[in-house]
């Protein structure tokens, strides 16, 4: 799982680990997202 906070609020993703690594993702690194209206749930 991915955790990205911004403001008071925080998204949890699931991606894979390959995706994982090719984004070469660390802690605190600063990352853009996009998200899907219709994917969110309560």
């Amino acid at each position: 799982l991915v955790k990205v906070r911004f403001g008071n609020s925080t998204l949890v993703a699931r991606l894979t680990r390959r995706s994982a690594e090719r984004l070469a993702l660390q802690p605190g690194m600063a990352v853009w997202a996009q998200v899907k209206t219709v994917a969110l749930s309560d």
